[in-house]
């Protein structure tokens, strides 16, 4: 019974790890584009974003508001 617990504990670790870098991966995203684009990222929408548990999360385009809108 112990090493079952010990499985799921395991297997949720893992699962927010994962989360985790996907998060990191995506910060570090937005903060590229942010650079080349001149775009401020809304930080409210970038923290309402729910990450996947896909390899592919969700497109970054909504969090950025444009500065110079031309």
């Amino acid at each position: 019974k112990l090493q079952k617990r010990i499985g799921t504990l395991t297997e949720e670790y893992n699962v927010r790890t994962a989360k985790l870098k996907q998060a990191a991966k995506l910060v570090n995203e937005a903060f590229e584009i942010r650079k080349k684009d001149e775009v401020e990222i809304d930080i409210g929408r970038f923290s309402q974003m729910q990450l996947s548990d896909s390899e592919h999360p969700r497109s970054l385009s909504g969090i950025f508001v444009y500065k110079n809108k031309s």
